[in-house]
């Protein structure tokens, strides 16, 4: 178990050389998250969707949290302004990429770890909407008012 923690902790390891501001490319770190999980697919499923073992699910949470916090600093050291509280905006990246991972693995893997990837890139980044509405409101708006 621990070795896989420790695999799976070096698949999110973020070299600066990868890093682009480009929200429709997937991560390449997150290709490896999944790149691992699909390699160790049976282990993963008991582990994290079937028995759901506290430690390994606490161990995953640890790593994944370090990831959006890593992640996170690199924004700011970028000057990137961010308009959700670090306490709130943590606890969320994690808990929602756990929730994809599991979904994927009960669900058969549907899809590729660069699809994945790619997925959880963009709503991290721009959202899920195509079109978001509520800019879409907010710029309609001010038009509106000028």
């Amino acid at each position: 178990m621990d070795n896989e923690i420790e695999d799976l902790k070096n698949s999110l390891k973020v070299c600066p050389m990868e890093f682009q501001y480009q929200y429709d490319l997937p991560h390449p770190s997150l290709i490896r998250l999944f790149e691992q999980m699909m390699r160790k697919e049976k282990f993963y499923k008991i582990m994290l969707a079937e028995k759901k073992i506290p430690y390994f699910i606490d161990r995953v949470m640890d790593i994944l949290e370090a990831y959006a916090k890593s992640g996170i600093a690199y924004l700011a050291n970028d000057g990137v302004k961010f308009n959700t509280p670090i306490e709130i905006r943590i606890p969320y990246i994690t808990n929602a990429y756990l929730g994809v991972m599991i979904w994927w693995l009960k669900s058969d893997m549907p899809y590729t770890p660069t699809y994945m990837a790619k997925q959880l890139t963009i709503i991290s980044t721009v959202g899920s909407f195509e079109k978001n509405p509520f800019l879409q409101k907010e710029a309609n708006t001010s038009q509106t008012i000028s």
